[in-house]
């Protein structure tokens, strides 16, 4: 599981001038970000 976080980390690097919220990747990988963060 840990392996699959660590790569989780390279879906920001993927399109990086959109905002982080929008889905990203083949796969449509979401990240959940903290309200206070936005």
């Amino acid at each position: 599981m840990a392996e699959n976080s660590n790569r989780g980390i390279l879906y920001l690097f993927d399109r990086p001038a959109e905002p982080v919220y929008v889905p990203k990747g083949e796969g449509k990988v979401a990240f959940d970000i903290p309200v206070d963060y936005l």
